[in-house]
Order: structure tokens, then C-alpha cells, then sequence
């Protein structure tokens, strides 16, 4: 018995031998009802983004399509989007997991991060600066040559001029 309870347990992570047999409500009767199925659980729950989640993903698209100076890589900004689930808030290029461009973090001080999977989770506080517009631009460029897209010339960062002191570089 504690046999069957635990390549039923490890069928449903996935993990049990193939020949193993499905519990149906006709078995569980056979086997007395010791066993209980237990109601599946949703791969991906649905939940919306916060206001400031929005606002970093509308953020992130506006700027590339400031700081980009070639042509495939604008094309490619439309392929920018995000995956929201209970924890995190991600805004990636193409694919959900290998095309993270940056996972949205709010503190609980009420200031937000963005922590960049594609330069070794450096973390940059959600302030607009030169070196936030750096990073979201390095970001997406590596993911863009990641995913077999190539482009001619390298992009360069545009200097800001005007603006806030001490964001232009």
C-alpha cells in the first residue's frame, strides 16, 4: 500500500515509471477509499500586473525604442512582452524563462528593482538614469544575438542631454 501511495505521489510530479496505472474513481472504490484525489492545481495563475509593473514594461519598450540606432533591433522590440505570476513580474524577449530581459521587484519601502538575469542578476533601483538605460540596452541586445537574430553594427547608448542633473553621461 505505502508502495502504490507513493508512485501515485510521484506520478503526478512526473516522476513515477510508466507502467504505472492511473487511480480512477472505480480503483479508489476497489482499494476502500483510502486514498483521495486531490483537485488539480493551475500550472500558471492568472494575475494582474500592479500599476507600477505596467509602467516598467511601458517604460522599458519607450526606451528602447529611444536608445536602439538600428533598424532589426527596433523591429524586435515588438517581441518585448511579460509574464505576470504571484510572485514576479517579468519582462522578457521572446521566451518566458531563457529571454529575460529584466524581473520587476517592489521593496517593501514602496521603491522598486530591476534585477537583470542577463548581466548576472545585477540589481538597478527603478530610477530613470544613464545607467538604467545601459543596462535595459545591454539586456536586450544580448538576448536578441541569443535567440539568432544578428544586426550589422553594434548599438551604442545615445548620451541624454538635458534632463535631470547628473543622468547625462
Amino acid at each position: 500500500m505505502e508502495a502504490f501511495v507513493a508512485q501515485e505521489a510521484l506520478s503526478r510530479f512526473g516522476y513515477a515509471p510508466k507502467d504505472v496505472i492511473k487511480t480512477t474513481p472505480e480503483r479508489e472504490e476497489a482499494i476502500g477509499g483510502a486514498i483521495t484525489v486531490a483537485p488539480p492545481v493551475p500550472e500558471t495563475e492568472v494575475v494582474s500586473p500592479s500599476e507600477g509593473e505596467i509602467n516598467a514594461l511601458a517604460y522599458a519598450k519607450n526606451r528602447l525604442f529611444y536608445l536602439v540606432r538600428n533598424e532589426i533591433l527596433f523591429q524586435e522590440i515588438q517581441n518585448v512582452t511579460f509574464r505576470k505570476t504571484a510572485r514576479t513580474f517579468r519582462v522578457y524577449y521572446k521566451r518566458p524563462n531563457n529571454g529575460s530581459i529584466f524581473d520587476y521587484r517592489e521593496q517593501k519601502n514602496g521603491k522598486a528593482v530591476l534585477q537583470f538575469p542577463a548581466l548576472g542578476g545585477n540589481e538597478i533601483a527603478y530610477v530613470f538614469s544613464a545607467k538604467l538605460d545601459e543596462c535595459l540596452l545591454k539586456a536586450f541586445t544580448q538576448r536578441v544575438t541569443e535567440a539568432g537574430v544578428s544586426f550589422d553594427t553594434p548599438p551604442v547608448l545615445r548620451p541624454i542631454k538635458g534632463g535631470q542633473s547628473g543622468d547625462a553621461a
